[in-house]
């Protein structure tokens, strides 16, 4: 697992929710487009 140190949690968590935001949409996801898509579990998708 990957370790960030406190000072970059709230960077890290913006960038997230971010990404969240235009790669995730609740009702179309684009996994394939995702650079993440082998560390994602797509639970539900």
């Amino acid at each position: 697992m990957l370790e960030f140190r406190c000072e970059d949690w709230v960077p890290l968590s913006h960038r997230l929710i971010e990404h969240g935001r235009r790669v995730c949409g609740a009702r179309k996801t684009s996994c394939s487009l995702c650079p993440l898509e082998d560390l994602c579990p797509r639970i539900g998708v």
